[in-house]
């Protein structure tokens, strides 16, 4: 199930930049620009790589991740159109539901899971996601300051990170309870969504972080400690969703 549904995430990923290509009208905003010659310092990481070495993920996303869009460039000018047709559209009620997930946790999938699904009822699966969290989100920011790519609001947003966490999150809740993967996918994927509605990222930011987060899954199966922790956090979370 896991390999599949990590195909998909990054094949919607790999889908998304040329359907932004078919747009071709700039409103005026800068866009970002490729990476620097010489990578800016690699910033602290949020706390240990718990199951893979967020610097060796980095290089090998490097190597499969397509450079953010330059100045002036037709894809910058897709960027800009498609993120202001998406912000500018929004309705209140998806403004409302972004900004309820601005501040990212995977205990946000209680809008899935039900009310039960939280950290004082599942503290393992509160401390896998915790790990997984930092994990990922380290490799994510050495991408960030390799790529120095700024963002419609904020510097370094290429990729996603939260996008790439809802991807990664979602997809291994979606392996713990696959009676539940369209929903809990879904809503993983929503976190890309809410990004743009937020004009917090450019469409190109969104798409590398659901492809990251399809590279990032792989890495944390190969991990046998992750793989451990992964076990008693499912059969945790299976007790639970049971007697709901």
């Amino acid at each position: 199930m896991r390999l599949f549904t990590g195909s998909l995430i990054v094949l919607f990923a790999l889908i998304l930049p040329p359907l932004c290509l078919g747009q071709s009208q700039s409103t005026g905003i800068i866009a970002s620009s490729a990476p620097p010659d010489t990578p800016a310092p690699l910033p602290t990481p949020l706390g240990p790589d718990y199951y893979f070495s967020s610097i060796q993920a980095m290089q090998q996303a490097i190597l499969l991740l397509p450079l953010p869009p330059t100045p002036n460039s037709a894809t910058q000018a897709a960027n800009v159109q498609t993120l202001n047709t998406i912000a500018g559209t929004a309705s209140t009620q998806m403004v409302n539901q972004a900004e309820a997930t601005a501040n990212y946790s995977v205990f946000d999938f209680s809008q899935v899971l039900g009310p039960g699904f939280n950290a004082q009822n599942l503290p393992l699966v509160n401390q896998l996601f915790n790990n997984v969290t930092i994990n990922t989100a380290d490799a994510a920011s050495d991408l960030k300051a390799f790529y120095n790519s700024p963002g419609p609001q904020m510097p370094e947003t290429y990729p996603s990170t939260q996008t790439m966490l809802g991807v990664v999150e979602g997809t291994l809740l979606s392996d713990m309870l696959p009676q539940k993967q369209g929903q809990l996918q879904a809503f993983g994927f929503q976190e890309g969504l809410n990004r743009l509605i937020l004009y917090a990222h450019w469409p190109t930011d969104v798409s590398s972080g659901m492809m990251l987060g399809g590279i990032l899954v792989n890495d944390l199966f190969a991990s046998p400690q992750f793989v451990s922790d992964f076990n008693a956090a499912k059969s945790e979370l299976i007790a639970q969703q049971s007697k709901q």
